[in-house]
Parts: C-alpha cells; sequence; structure tokens
C-alpha cells in the first residue's frame, strides 16, 4: 500500500477489508503498518485486521506493542489479543 497512491481512509478501509475477509497474504504487510503507520487510526485498523484474521503468528508483534504502552493503541490490542486466544 503505497502512501503516495491513496489517502489515509482509502488505506484504512483497504485494511478493513482485509481483516474482514480474513486475508492471511496481507499479515506481513498488517504487521508492519502496525508497527510503523503513519497514524494512529491506520496502526489501530492494521492492529484490528490482524486480530480479524487470526494472526496467531503476530501474537509476539501485539504483545510487545501493548507492553510498549501506547495507551492510544491498547484497546486495539487487547481486542486483538483477545480475538486470537478464542482462535
Amino acid at each position: 500500500m503505497p502512501d503516495d497512491h491513496c489517502g489515509e481512509l482509502s488505506r484504512i478501509a483497504a485494511i478493513s477489508i482485509c481483516g474482514r475477509l480474513g486475508a492471511q497474504d496481507a499479515r506481513p504487510v498488517l504487521e508492519n503498518l502496525a508497527q510503523r503507520g503513519a497514524s494512529v487510526p491506520l496502526r489501530t485498523t492494521a492492529i484490528a485486521a490482524l486480530g480479524d484474521i487470526g494472526a496467531v503468528e503476530a501474537s509476539g508483534l501485539l504483545r510487545r506493542l501493548l507492553i510498549e504502552g501506547n495507551p492510544r493503541l491498547q484497546p486495539a490490542l487487547q481486542r486483538a489479543l483477545g480475538q486470537l486466544v478464542k482462535n
């Protein structure tokens, strides 16, 4: 998802759709955005999508982000990790 080709809202919508569709092949991109996304909404959407697709492989990353303690990411991280535990 190159940043220079679409706006943030378009990227957020695309990320959300990946999560809803269970697009496992999007996991590397979602992990990158969860860590380094340009904004909190972009990061939280990527985190939510990781939970939605059941990306158990990303649980270590999500736990690390939870420990880092960004309060704006905490609700999305807790929800995503909760989803992964259920799967």
